[in-house]
């Protein structure tokens, strides 16, 4: 049974096996038109070679490849994620192995016609080499990425934000995942805490969080107990009932606000958006640098998220990169209202710069930020 949860995807069965065939299909055809741009033409052009020859000859083994590639796309094909790119590096295998064998097809041909033994040499080594440097030199990861590390970059700057001894939920898990690897393996910001909203919502995740940080959900044992008795019918697939589920959610949250919040920061951010907008429903906010704090109004100054630690002249940033910065420059605008709030006219200047470097070409974030910038103007005596 664990198995064919396993191969059915039960932990994340509202992301799988959710689309039509014409879904499918369609990101199967987006899918083999962007081989090229990840493994280069060249390899592309190799692995049909050598699919073609060990077909004809009748080979297993180019059946078996074929095969692997082809159920394994399509199985990746049924998982509606954004992220969902990485989850194909693996299913290059059958390519590049192919493309090994169709380049040595290749070879043979043009050796069996090429009288001079320096010529035969010379296209060896091409030979040899073409599938590394067509995917080194067509892939978007070697053209864009070279020199730049976008991850690292933005998540310094988002945990640069917190203060000492932060408390975070949130429920983005492109800045969780580059946040567990920096945390764990290079150690960074070993005082701050990050759970991911979503995660919080599996069994597993709150029992390996209470083994993790104790500390965090001391005092709110009962409401934890509570929660995994509530979500024990819907992860074993058996009748539940939602509300009280969400309810003893929201609890579970709001307990461990209550009992961290006289002796750390704490953060949240996401809430809204993933529909448990009851999590630190009751208490006052105030925007931080990329999160938002639970805080009165004046009780602390949060720093600004700082751009020109991310942004590098003439990158070409991809859609998840695109969006990061868009939520960065959303939380650059949530301190726009709060400074205009309490008149610090100096932090509106700031925060307003950080949003346009972040998404300035987006046209809503330009009308934003020319629309207070003409009041501020109007102001003016």
């Amino acid at each position: 049974s664990h198995l064919f949860r396993h191969v059915s995807a039960w932990q994340y069965r509202v992301w799988m096996f959710q689309s039509d065939f014409t879904g499918v299909f369609t990101k199967f055809i987006a899918f083999l038109i962007r081989i090229p741009a990840d493994i280069g033409w060249m390899t592309t052009l190799f692995a049909i070679v050598g699919f073609w020859m060990t077909i004809r000859r009748r080979l297993f083994f180019g059946y078996l490849m074929l095969a692997t590639w082809l159920i394994g796309t399509i199985y990746n094909m049924n998982y509606d994620i954004p992220d969902i790119s990485s989850y194909f590096l693996i299913f290059y295998c059958p390519l590049y192995i192919m493309a090994v064998i169709g380049a040595g097809d290749v070879l043979s041909v043009i050796v069996r016609f090429t009288r001079i033994s320096y010529w035969k040499m010379a296209w060896s080594v091409l030979m040899i080499l073409s599938i590394p440097l067509s995917a080194a030199l067509g892939g978007d990861l070697f053209r864009q990425r070279l020199t730049y590390d976008f991850t690292r970059r933005f998540i310094h700057e988002v945990i640069a934000t917190l203060p000492d001894s932060a408390l975070v939920f949130h429920g983005d898990w492109d800045i969780q995942s580059p946040y567990l690897y920096y945390h764990h393996v290079e150690a960074l910001r070993p005082d701050i805490v990050l759970l991911d909203i979503s995660l919080m919502q599996r069994s597993w995740y709150i029992e390996q969080e209470r083994r993790n940080h104790p500390d965090i959900f001391r005092g709110s044992e009962r409401q934890a107990e509570a929660f995994l008795r509530a979500v024990e019918g819907f992860e074993s697939g058996k009748r539940y009932d939602a509300q009280r589920l969400e309810a003893a959610f929201v609890e579970l949250h709001n307990s461990i606000i209550r009992s961290q919040l006289s002796h750390r920061p704490v953060y949240i951010r996401d809430t809204e958006e993933l529909r448990h907008g009851g999590i630190a429903a009751p208490y006052p906010k105030l925007p931080g640098g990329y999160f938002i704090r639970i805080a009165p109004v004046g009780s602390a100054t949060e720093p600004v998220f700082r751009a020109e630690n991310v942004l590098q002249e003439g990158y070409c940033f991809d859609p998840r990169e695109r969006r990061l910065l868009a939520s960065a420059a959303q939380a650059a605008l949530w301190q726009v209202g709060y400074a205009r709030q309490v008149n610090d006219t100096a932090r509106v200047s700031e925060t307003l710069n950080a949003a346009m470097m972040l998404n300035g070409s987006d046209p809503h974030v330009r009308s934003q930020v020319q629309r207070i910038r003409s009041e501020m103007q109007a102001r003016l005596p």
